[in-house]
Protein backbone atom coordinates (compact mmCIF):
# COMPACT_ATOMS: atom_id res chain seq x y z
CA UNK A 1 0.00 0.00 0.00
CA UNK A 2 1.26 3.48 -0.86
CA UNK A 3 1.85 5.54 2.26
CA UNK A 4 -0.27 8.26 0.64
CA UNK A 5 -3.25 6.00 1.37
CA UNK A 6 -2.47 5.71 5.06
CA UNK A 7 -4.86 7.98 6.95
CA UNK A 8 -3.88 9.33 10.37
CA UNK A 9 -5.82 6.61 12.20
CA UNK A 10 -4.09 3.94 10.09
CA UNK A 11 -0.68 5.34 10.95
CA UNK A 12 -1.42 4.47 14.56
CA UNK A 13 -1.65 0.80 13.51
CA UNK A 14 1.72 0.84 11.77
CA UNK A 15 4.62 -0.36 13.91
CA UNK A 16 6.02 3.08 14.64
CA UNK A 17 8.34 1.64 17.26
CA UNK A 18 10.10 -0.44 14.59
CA UNK A 19 10.69 2.70 12.49
CA UNK A 20 11.79 4.88 15.39
CA UNK A 21 14.38 2.40 16.59
CA UNK A 22 16.11 2.53 13.17
CA UNK A 23 17.43 6.03 13.89
CA UNK A 24 20.73 6.72 15.64
CA UNK A 25 18.98 9.33 17.78
CA UNK A 26 17.02 6.65 19.64
CA UNK A 27 19.65 3.92 19.60
CA UNK A 28 19.91 1.93 22.82
CA UNK A 29 16.53 2.97 24.25
CA UNK A 30 14.17 0.49 25.86
CA UNK A 31 10.80 -0.40 24.39
CA UNK A 32 9.07 1.57 27.13
CA UNK A 33 11.16 4.64 26.29
CA UNK A 34 10.38 4.23 22.60
CA UNK A 35 6.67 3.96 23.39
CA UNK A 36 6.87 7.15 25.44
CA UNK A 37 8.60 8.96 22.56
CA UNK A 38 6.13 7.61 20.00
CA UNK A 39 3.30 9.04 22.09
CA UNK A 40 4.62 12.61 21.64
CA UNK A 41 5.39 12.28 17.92
CA UNK A 42 3.18 13.82 15.27
CA UNK A 43 3.08 11.83 12.02
CA UNK A 44 2.65 13.32 8.58
CA UNK A 45 2.77 12.11 4.98
CA UNK A 46 4.37 14.47 2.43
CA UNK A 47 3.78 14.14 -1.29
CA UNK A 48 6.63 14.19 -3.81
CA UNK A 49 7.85 17.77 -4.25
CA UNK A 50 6.09 19.08 -1.14
CA UNK A 51 8.11 21.44 1.04
CA UNK A 52 8.47 20.17 4.61
CA UNK A 53 9.87 23.46 5.85
CA UNK A 54 11.06 26.56 4.02
CA UNK A 55 14.30 28.39 4.58
CA UNK A 56 13.35 31.17 7.02
CA UNK A 57 10.46 29.29 8.67
CA UNK A 58 10.41 29.26 12.50
CA UNK A 59 12.29 26.32 14.02
CA UNK A 60 9.52 24.18 15.52
CA UNK A 61 10.23 20.46 15.13
CA UNK A 62 12.84 17.73 15.02
CA UNK A 63 12.05 15.33 12.15
CA UNK A 64 12.62 11.57 11.94
CA UNK A 65 12.28 10.14 8.44
CA UNK A 66 10.49 6.78 8.49
CA UNK A 67 10.07 6.12 4.76
CA UNK A 68 11.04 7.81 1.52
CA UNK A 69 13.72 10.38 0.68
CA UNK A 70 14.06 14.06 1.58
CA UNK A 71 16.53 16.52 0.11
CA UNK A 72 17.90 19.46 2.04
CA UNK A 73 19.12 22.58 0.27
CA UNK A 74 20.05 26.24 0.45
CA UNK A 75 18.00 28.55 -1.75
CA UNK A 76 19.35 31.89 -2.95
CA UNK A 77 17.32 35.09 -3.33
CA UNK A 78 17.05 34.41 -7.08
CA UNK A 79 15.70 30.86 -6.41
CA UNK A 80 18.86 28.96 -7.26
CA UNK A 81 19.20 25.77 -5.23
CA UNK A 82 22.29 24.12 -3.74
CA UNK A 83 21.48 20.60 -2.57
CA UNK A 84 23.35 19.83 0.65
CA UNK A 85 22.30 16.21 0.93
CA UNK A 86 19.57 13.60 0.66
CA UNK A 87 18.08 11.92 3.74
CA UNK A 88 16.86 8.34 3.81
CA UNK A 89 14.73 6.32 6.24
CA UNK A 90 16.25 6.42 9.71
CA UNK A 91 17.84 9.85 9.25
CA UNK A 92 17.10 12.84 11.46
CA UNK A 93 16.85 16.42 10.23
CA UNK A 94 15.90 19.76 11.74
CA UNK A 95 18.51 19.02 14.42
CA UNK A 96 19.10 22.73 15.02
CA UNK A 97 15.87 22.60 17.04
CA UNK A 98 18.06 22.78 20.17
CA UNK A 99 20.32 25.49 18.78
CA UNK A 100 20.13 29.27 19.12
CA UNK A 101 18.62 29.79 15.66
CA UNK A 102 14.99 30.85 15.71
CA UNK A 103 14.56 30.31 11.96
CA UNK A 104 15.42 27.45 9.61
CA UNK A 105 18.68 28.01 7.74
CA UNK A 106 17.82 25.46 5.04
CA UNK A 107 14.87 24.12 3.06
CA UNK A 108 13.71 20.50 2.98
CA UNK A 109 11.58 18.95 0.24
CA UNK A 110 10.08 15.47 -0.11
CA UNK A 111 12.14 14.03 -2.95
CA UNK A 112 9.48 11.37 -3.20
CA UNK A 113 6.45 10.52 -1.12
CA UNK A 114 7.61 10.20 2.48
CA UNK A 115 6.44 9.64 6.03
CA UNK A 116 8.00 11.61 8.88
CA UNK A 117 7.55 11.68 12.65
CA UNK A 118 7.89 15.13 14.19
CA UNK A 119 8.81 16.02 17.77
CA UNK A 120 8.12 19.57 18.88
CA UNK A 121 10.94 21.78 20.18
CA UNK A 122 9.50 21.75 23.72
CA UNK A 123 8.97 17.98 23.77
CA UNK A 124 12.49 17.34 22.48
CA UNK A 125 13.97 19.56 25.18
CA UNK A 126 12.17 17.46 27.77
CA UNK A 127 13.28 14.18 26.18
CA UNK A 128 16.94 15.29 26.21
CA UNK A 129 16.67 16.38 29.86
CA UNK A 130 15.07 13.09 30.90
CA UNK A 131 17.19 10.63 28.89
CA UNK A 132 20.96 11.04 28.74
CA UNK A 133 21.30 8.49 25.92
CA UNK A 134 19.25 10.74 23.60
CA UNK A 135 21.54 13.68 24.38
CA UNK A 136 24.64 11.56 23.62
CA UNK A 137 23.15 10.26 20.37
CA UNK A 138 22.19 13.82 19.41
CA UNK A 139 25.82 14.90 19.85
CA UNK A 140 26.97 11.97 17.69
CA UNK A 141 24.61 13.08 14.91
CA UNK A 142 25.82 16.68 15.09
CA UNK A 143 29.46 15.53 15.06
CA UNK A 144 28.89 13.32 12.02
CA UNK A 145 27.22 16.14 10.11
CA UNK A 146 30.05 18.52 11.04
CA UNK A 147 32.63 16.06 9.67
CA UNK A 148 30.60 15.66 6.46
CA UNK A 149 30.42 19.44 6.07
CA UNK A 150 34.21 19.74 6.49
CA UNK A 151 34.77 16.98 3.94
CA UNK A 152 32.48 18.71 1.44
CA UNK A 153 34.25 22.02 1.98
CA UNK A 154 37.61 20.37 1.28
CA UNK A 155 36.21 18.70 -1.85
CA UNK A 156 34.88 21.98 -3.23
CA UNK A 157 38.14 23.75 -2.41
CA UNK A 158 40.63 21.33 -3.95
CA UNK A 159 38.87 19.32 -6.70
CA UNK A 160 37.54 20.17 -10.15
CA UNK A 161 33.98 19.43 -11.29
CA UNK A 162 34.74 15.94 -12.59
CA UNK A 163 36.36 14.83 -9.34
CA UNK A 164 33.57 16.42 -7.28
CA UNK A 165 30.98 14.54 -9.31
CA UNK A 166 32.88 11.27 -8.92
CA UNK A 167 33.09 11.74 -5.15
CA UNK A 168 29.39 12.63 -5.00
CA UNK A 169 28.46 9.45 -6.90
CA UNK A 170 30.57 7.33 -4.54
CA UNK A 171 28.90 8.91 -1.52
CA UNK A 172 25.45 8.36 -3.05
CA UNK A 173 26.33 4.71 -3.65
CA UNK A 174 27.38 4.34 -0.01
CA UNK A 175 24.29 6.04 1.41
CA UNK A 176 21.55 5.18 -1.07
CA UNK A 177 22.76 2.18 -3.06
CA UNK A 178 22.22 -1.56 -3.10
CA UNK A 179 24.33 -4.33 -4.57
CA UNK A 180 23.34 -5.89 -7.88
CA UNK A 181 23.15 -9.67 -7.88
CA UNK A 182 26.05 -11.13 -9.83
CA UNK A 183 27.77 -7.75 -10.23
CA UNK A 184 29.75 -7.25 -7.03
CA UNK A 185 31.33 -3.95 -8.05
CA UNK A 186 28.19 -2.24 -9.38
CA UNK A 187 25.83 -0.41 -7.06
CA UNK A 188 22.29 0.58 -8.05
CA UNK A 189 20.90 3.75 -6.50
CA UNK A 190 17.53 3.33 -4.78
CA UNK A 191 16.74 6.96 -5.49
CA UNK A 192 16.29 8.74 -8.82
CA UNK A 193 18.44 11.85 -9.24
CA UNK A 194 18.39 13.88 -12.45
CA UNK A 195 21.46 15.60 -13.90
CA UNK A 196 19.97 18.84 -12.57
CA UNK A 197 19.89 17.36 -9.06
CA UNK A 198 23.50 16.20 -9.39
CA UNK A 199 24.52 19.66 -10.60
CA UNK A 200 22.82 21.25 -7.60
CA UNK A 201 24.53 18.74 -5.33
CA UNK A 202 28.08 19.58 -6.44
CA UNK A 203 27.62 23.26 -7.28
CA UNK A 204 28.01 23.01 -11.07
CA UNK A 205 25.88 23.74 -14.11
CA UNK A 206 23.68 21.03 -15.59
CA UNK A 207 25.16 20.94 -19.14
CA UNK A 208 28.67 20.40 -17.72
CA UNK A 209 27.42 17.62 -15.44
CA UNK A 210 25.59 15.95 -18.37
CA UNK A 211 28.79 16.03 -20.43
CA UNK A 212 30.80 14.41 -17.62
CA UNK A 213 28.11 11.79 -17.00
CA UNK A 214 28.19 10.89 -20.72
CA UNK A 215 31.95 10.40 -20.46
CA UNK A 216 31.54 8.30 -17.30
CA UNK A 217 28.99 6.12 -19.13
CA UNK A 218 31.27 5.74 -22.16
CA UNK A 219 34.09 4.63 -19.83
CA UNK A 220 31.80 2.04 -18.24
CA UNK A 221 31.89 3.73 -14.84
CA UNK A 222 28.12 4.23 -14.71
CA UNK A 223 25.08 2.78 -16.43
CA UNK A 224 21.30 2.82 -16.15
CA UNK A 225 18.68 0.24 -15.36
CA UNK A 226 15.38 1.89 -16.10
CA UNK A 227 15.70 5.36 -14.60
CA UNK A 228 17.98 4.23 -11.78
CA UNK A 229 21.69 4.92 -11.93
CA UNK A 230 24.22 2.09 -11.57
CA UNK A 231 27.69 3.00 -10.35
CA UNK A 232 30.92 1.01 -10.67
CA UNK A 233 32.50 2.35 -7.48
CA UNK A 234 36.01 0.80 -7.80
CA UNK A 235 36.45 2.20 -11.33
CA UNK A 236 35.36 5.70 -10.33
CA UNK A 237 37.70 5.58 -7.33
CA UNK A 238 40.74 4.88 -9.54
Amino acid sequence: MSIAHLHSEQLEAVDRIWHLRQTLLLEGLSVSDLNAIASVCRDRIYSKGEVIFHQGDPVEFLYILNRGFVRVSLVTSDDREKILGVFKAGDVFGENVLGPDQYCQMQTVAHEECWVSMISRQQFFRLVEQRVSIALNYVKILNRKLLEAREELATHSFFDTEHRLGKALIKLAENHGKSIYGEKDRIKLKIFLSHEHLAQLIGANRPHVSMIMSRFKKNGWIGYRGRKLMIDVPRIQQ
